[in-house]
Formats: structure tokens, C-alpha cells, sequence
């Protein structure tokens, strides 16, 4: 354990965000879309084991927030038979 007394620790927070669940990706290469009827997909294919946090579910699709490799935070929704299930 580091104690702060001694040493300067610098360290980063990031936006709080109000997830309900964290699951992952079950697929290969998932497609992440801009909304939740899945019309318009980001650039973006996630890979298997992606962490997601999940904030609500409509439906088919279960609206996500992750970190990219930038730690951006991206929010989009995903087709929820590519998570895996919640027992």
C-alpha cells in the first residue's frame, strides 16, 4: 500500500456515470450503435470480454458506456444478445 503522506500520488477521475450493470461482450467484433434501433452504428467493433457498464435497457438493445484505448468515454447501445447473461 502506497501512503500519500510520503509521496505525491497524481491520479485522474473521470465523469461519474450511473450504470445499473456491468456486463461484457459475448461476440466477436460487436457492432456499438447511436441508438437504440440500431439504424447507425459507431465506427467502432467491440471485441469479446469488452467491459460495459450498462445504464437501461429498451427492448432489444442495452444502452453502454466503455473507455477506449484514449480513456474517451463513448456511450452507445448494443444488441443485448451480445452480452453476456445476468444469472
Amino acid at each position: 500500500m502506497q501512503s500519500f503522506i510520503a509521496d505525491p500520488v497524481s491520479f485522474s477521475l473521470y465523469k461519474a456515470v450511473s450504470w445499473s450493470q456491468i456486463r461484457y461482450v459475448t461476440g466477436s467484433n460487436v457492432d456499438l450503435f447511436k441508438d437504440e434501433r440500431g439504424t447507425a452504428a459507431f465506427n467502432v467493433k467491440l471485441p469479446f470480454g469488452s467491459v460495459l457498464g450498462i445504464s437501461g435497457i429498451k427492448g432489444d438493445f442495452a444502452h453502454c458506456t466503455l473507455l477506449n484505448s484514449a480513456d474517451d468515454v463513448i456511450e452507445g447501445w448494443i444488441k443485448t444478445h451480445d452480452l453476456n447473461v445476468l444469472k
